[in-house]
């Protein structure tokens, strides 16, 4: 891809303008794009994957995004979604256009605004991962070591099982 129109608007412009190029530019699209942030480390990838997988297998409303989105915080994670790419060109293409990191505008916040607006029959495509990602690595923000203790991982993935038995879009526990 070629550089950034504009990388002092922040990284999640630069993510969502490459994939925007990639949704818009291919040819013959992939059936769906997975965006892995790189820092990052997920231990339960492959129980993530087959879970995706899963849920694109079982013929429930048809699936556009899987993401997570935190109700208390009001951010979508960026840092791991998987999106068709028919979801992402009729409901978040040219979303970057709205990001710049210097007036506090992340994608994180972007996005969840644009997903809590979306048209009913949109809104039904979107769902969190039904797995809690067991994530490690170095935030972007701080440059300190994400991690997270064995416990609170095993009480999160329980919370997330609770969580999805009333509401399959939104998390309503912190992260």
């Amino acid at each position: 891809m070629p550089l950034s129109t504009a990388p002092e608007r922040g990284k999640g412009y630069q993510e969502f303008e490459m994939i925007d190029r990639l949704v818009l530019d291919e040819t013959t699209p992939a059936a769906r794009l997975l965006k892995i942030t790189g820092r990052y480390i997920y231990r339960n990838i492959d129980e993530i994957l087959d879970a995706i997988r899963q849920r694109m297998k079982t013929g429930e409303d048809e699936l556009g995004l899987m993401i997570d989105q935190c109700r208390r915080s009001e951010m979508a994670r960026t840092s791991l979604f998987c999106v068709t790419p028919a979801f992402y060109r009729a409901n978040l293409r040219s979303i970057h256009q709205l990001c710049d990191d210097r007036r506090g505008d992340w994608i994180e916040r972007v996005l969840y605004q644009r997903l809590r607006n979306l048209p009913p029959e949109a809104a039904r495509q979107v769902c969190l991962f039904p797995v809690e990602p067991d994530q490690t690595g170095i935030s972007g923000s701080t440059g300190g070591q994400l991690e997270i203790s064995r416990f609170k991982y095993a009480v999160k993935r329980r919370l997330r099982m609770v969580n999805l038995l009333v509401d399959r879009r939104y998390l309503w526990y912190a992260r």
